[in-house]
């Protein structure tokens, strides 16, 4: 069976390498990778890290590109390249993603059955995420085999008419489990890590959070609906006010997103930031190891970012949502996460609730929870796709939605 993975950013080379990982010990497919070329700053040192070699590359990054851009080049490129040879039998995406979709309905233009890994996230509320939210509807719509990440993804999706439903957990889980270990058991591993951070001048504040003399928070904003609407500003606004209030030995550590980057450095420039705010540290984007060396030494995240929600249950870091909605929701429901919004004021009221453990609260959230699974979701998925292989091959799975359904 010939299947085709679309990879085009780094949170889905991320998903989808766990997958690929198992496939070396599977028989009887033969998996070819393609690679968009969205995210080659982020994405490449990745592959290079994980050993994923992709058979394709294109180029769908063009400097100012509008998402119709982006959609209609890819839509091309990906036309041609299913026109060229022997085509797969089915084609595995990841996510939500432009690249996800588009991949998708080409698929379905050429009567190409679609894998979805992580199906069924929902808020239900077309521009938030945007444009991930439609991204995953019209994805869901399309798709054969759908991936569910937990029970409620996979509940959302029966409602909605999808067939071929299994729930596997969310790969990240295995990959942040993998990597945990990984660098436990490797010490050389470790000096490397601590070399990186000694040159970002973090070293000392993170060996004073393990020791518990200071404290180090995460943060990531990169949302695109945060540059459309400016809540970029309220959320710098609000990291000020608790460095304010905060006493010395907390620090806030800022990977800067290449989306966000101009916009970043403008907000955060002038005395606003001097003396005591030095406690902003930003850096430029980490690798895999060097994230989750973070996250082990983290209280807690404050973040606009999906995924994060995710991976830091396997970190037990609770996290701080700044959105209005998520399609998460497993982890707020675990006591995981809180979804606090963009209010300035709630901001920093949670924000410090968590650094003082507010009644316990940082105590609770911390605690081991598993709302996306054990770490077993990629043997699951390769499993399916070996049970389902005949059915694949032979052109019976196509469409995933093949009768109506009510939808209350």
């Amino acid at each position: 069976m010939r299947v085709l993975f679309i990879i085009g950013t780094r949170p889905e080379a991320i998903k989808i390498a766990p997958v690929l990982h198992e496939l070396q010990q599977a028989r009887g497919i033969e998996r070819r990778v393609l690679f968009t070329g969205q995210h080659q700053t982020l994405a490449v040192p990745f592959f290079e890290q994980f050993g994923i070699v992709p058979d394709v590359v294109l180029q769908a990054m063009w400097p100012g590109q509008s998402i119709a851009d982006l959609t209609a080049r890819l839509s091309s490129d990906l036309d041609g390249v299913l026109a060229q040879g022997l085509p797969p039998h089915l084609i595995v995406v990841q996510g939500d993603t432009t690249s996800a979709f588009v991949a998708a309905y080409v698929a379905f233009q050429h009567h190409i059955a679609v894998a979805h890994i992580e199906a069924g996230l929902r808020t239900y509320r077309a521009y938030s995420p945007f444009p991930e939210e439609i991204n995953r509807q019209l994805l869901s719509s399309i798709a054969a085999l759908h991936f569910a990440p937990s029970e409620l993804a996979a509940s959302r999706l029966r409602r909605e008419g999808a067939q071929n439903v299994v729930v596997t957990g969310n790969t990240v889980i295995d990959i942040a489990l993998r990597s945990q270990a990984c660098r436990n058991a490797e010490r050389e591993r470790i000096h490397g890590l601590r070399d990186f951070f000694a040159g970002q001048g973090l070293l000392g504040i993170l060996d004073a959070a393990a020791g518990g003399t200071a404290m180090l928070i995460l943060l990531t904003c990169h949302r695109r609906e945060h540059l459309v609407d400016s809540t970029l500003s309220k959320i710098f606004s609000a990291v000020k006010r608790l460095l304010q209030n905060a006493q010395n030995k907390v620090h806030v550590v800022y990977p800067v997103h290449p989306a966000v980057a101009s916009m970043a450095q403008e907000l955060l420039q002038g005395d606003d930031f001097n003396g005591q705010l030095g406690r902003l540290h930003r850096v430029a984007p980490m690798d895999y190891d060097q994230m989750g060396y973070l996250l082990e030494h983290a209280r807690f995240i404050l973040t606009d970012s999906g995924g994060l929600q995710e991976e830091a249950t396997a970190y037990h870091v609770p996290v701080l949502v700044l959105r209005e909605s998520t399609e998460r929701e497993e982890a707020v429901h675990a006591d995981a996460a809180v979804l606090v919004g963009l209010d300035e004021d709630t901001i920093v009221k949670w924000a410090t609730w968590m650094l003082n453990d507010h009644q316990g609260i940082h105590t609770r959230m911390s605690q081991p929870k598993y709302p996306f699974g054990y770490g077993n979701a990629s043997k699951s998925i390769v499993d399916t796709l070996l049970d389902q292989k005949n059915d694949i091959m032979s052109g019976l799975l196509v469409v995933g939605k093949q009768e109506p359904s009510c939808i209350p």
